[in-house]
């Protein structure tokens, strides 16, 4: 499905607008916006159906294939936040940690389709799953980040909404609207997402993206999968941001009862210098918990007996 390795040494010079596929960024996309008359419905040529809506929609292609592309073919700035994100993708390359990317066409990204849906969905319907098993996803997790960070890719919106499942059952990390860096650490482009509130690392300019706001992200990420619900799941995102945003600057969280609340809380703080730090704590938690399975399928045989 997808290759183990990224862009060659070679590639690292390559303009971010051009594409293997001779896609540049003076392409136009596909723009019959004239005949839509709900631009929410527009399903460019080989769309069957649409599966997510949004600035962007994803329509399925077929059993392996989706398109992701702009709900309004003649908005100019979601064109271009296609393109960058693809390019984007490109520089990552593939891998199995990452979304399947198979390249542009006139009307958007091309992406390996995924029935099982995201991580968020997969929790809300299957709530009672082994911590050794959410460990796993964490753990799958912080492996995706650290190797988007290499790439000098920030990802800018981690969430659970952009996490994916394999058939496997095992993350992919997906939605790379965010920002490239060059060599020298300076925005090659930007996506202009951010994340959402109760992934927020309070800063003083909301456009600031780096590292560790990203690992603050992850911290989010990592307790929404333990808990199986969100971080303060009385406040929304909508409406509370300012009392969200409070508590964070204010080391306000929730009770650290919870497995992996240590690594969470070194995320919102900042403690971690990059995702392998994170891989690193997120193992020896595991290897905790796999050893009371272990133990408690033992104890369960015995009482069987």
């Amino acid at each position: 499905m997808e290759s183990t390795h990224g862009p060659s040494p070679n590639d690292q010079e390559q303009t971010p607008y051009e594409f293997e596929s001779g896609f540049t960024e003076h392409t136009s996309f596909h723009s019959n916006v004239s005949e839509i008359s709900n631009p929410s419905d527009y399903k460019p040529l080989g769309v069957t159906h649409i599966i997510s809506q949004g600035q962007s929609l994803i329509g399925v292609l077929n059993d392996n294939q989706v398109l992701k592309y702009p709900s309004d073919p003649n908005n100019k700035e979601y064109q271009e936040i296609i393109r960058k994100e693809a390019a984007i993708l490109q520089r990552i390359g593939a891998h199995p940690r990452i979304v399947g990317f198979l390249g542009l066409n006139e009307f958007g990204i091309r992406l390996r389709y995924y029935p099982q849906g995201s991580l968020r969905r997969y929790l809300k319907y299957h709530p009672y799953v082994r911590v050794s098993k959410k460990l796993d996803w964490c753990e799958q997790l912080a492996s995706a980040v650290g190797l988007v960070h290499s790439k000098n890719v920030i990802h800018c919106d981690i969430c659970l909404h952009n996490v994916l499942l394999n058939d496997n059952l095992e993350v992919l990390l997906a939605d790379f609207q965010g920002i490239l860096l060059s060599r020298d650490n300076t925005v090659a482009l930007d996506g202009l997402t951010r994340e959402c509130p109760k992934s927020y690392m309070p800063r003083e300019d909301i456009h600031d993206a780096s590292v560790k706001t990203d690992l603050f992200a992850l911290g989010s990420a990592i307790y929404h999968i333990i808990n199986g619900h969100e971080v303060f799941p009385e406040l929304r995102n909508l409406h509370d941001g300012e009392e969200i945003l409070h508590r964070f600057m204010d080391g306000t969280y929730p009770g650290s009862d919870y497995v992996a609340s240590s690594v969470v809380e070194k995320c919102w703080k900042g403690e971690y210098t990059d995702a392998k730090e994170v891989s690193v704590d997120l193992a020896e938690l595991q290897q905790a918990a796999r050893q009371a399975d272990s133990g408690n399928l033992k104890r369960d045989l015995i009482l069987q007996w």
